[in-house]
């Protein structure tokens, strides 16, 4: 790390960008405390779901939390809370130095707040969807919303949610739509692997909501990670995000991976939902 020699400073724009590092210090500088670094990037963030901070109980498990997110969902909606929440939430990020962030979107409703905010956002869309009869509905219904964040000027792409909550068909029609950028919630819990190696644990009675006969669970015999990655093989980028319960053959299957993969952690989240810190590999 350089710092700069005692007596420098530097010269800034009316919009704040630095325009030159002059080794001694004009008459009208301003002297300030602390430390000046690069923009924070908030890689994983759920801007339209800000509302909904302090009301989600903890410690609940990933099925019950989804549970909590997915009966707000279909609750009486505030438009003006909503809106009123993600503004705060971006007046926040940005107070605190994040400059850019890749956000998870469902609906419409952050395009505004994008919009006008001084931090640039990365949208992933994410497509739902465990029925595979309805995967080109389930598709178009995301292609839409993304086209609507393009259509203002948006940075948007299509992602799958997670390996559990997306079926075959539609990881298909999403690993062929020529995005450049993706992303998928991976690994957040044990029940995720447990489900695609033994069709067992917590996630069987969550997916039974949607699906018609345990035939239709993603039984597999591999973990989450190795049976849906391949289907993104054809996006160039992708992150994947939380990964607590990725083990050392999951990355040494991820490294052949035609993508070049980006992983991000939330432990914070992992916390807050499972009750316990997460094990993430340090690689």
């Amino acid at each position: 790390t350089e710092f700069l020699p005692p007596g420098s400073s530097i010269v800034l724009d009316a919009e704040g960008t630095i325009l030159a590092v002059d080794p001694e210090s004009p008459v009208d500088t301003v002297h300030l405390n602390g430390l000046l670094m690069p923009g924070l990037v908030n890689a994983h963030c759920h801007l339209e779901l800000s509302y909904l901070k302090g009301k989600i109980k903890p410690h609940t498990g990933l099925p019950g939390f989804l549970n909590q997110v997915n009966a707000a969902y279909t609750a009486p909606r505030y438009e003006q809370e909503i809106q009123q929440a993600m503004q705060a939430a971006d007046q926040d990020m940005f107070a605190h130095g994040i400059v850019a962030v890749g956000d998870i979107s469902n609906r419409m409703d952050s395009i505004t707040i994008k919009k006008n905010s001084p931090i640039h956002y990365v949208t992933f869309v994410e497509a739902f969807g465990v029925v595979e009869e309805n995967a080109t509905q389930r598709f178009s219904q995301a292609l839409k919303i993304r086209d609507a964040f393009r259509d203002d000027g948006l940075t948007a792409h299509l992602a799958p949610h997670a390996p559990y909550s997306v079926s075959g068909a539609l990881f298909k029609l999403i690993g062929e739509s020529g995005e450049l950028l993706s992303g998928m919630h991976n690994q957040e819990c044990a029940a995720e692997n447990e489900l695609f190696e033994q069709g067992t644990g917590d996630f069987v009675p969550f997916l039974k909501q949607f699906l018609a006969d345990d035939q239709n669970l993603p039984i597999s015999g591999k973990t989450s990670l190795q049976t849906r990655l391949p289907y993104l093989d054809q996006i160039p980028q992708v992150l994947l995000v939380h990964n607590a319960h990725t083990s050392e053959e999951d990355l040494e299957f991820a490294s052949k991976s035609d993508s070049e993969l980006f992983w991000c952690f939330c432990p914070q989240a992992n916390q807050y939902i499972e009750s316990k810190p997460a094990n993430p590999l340090r690689f």
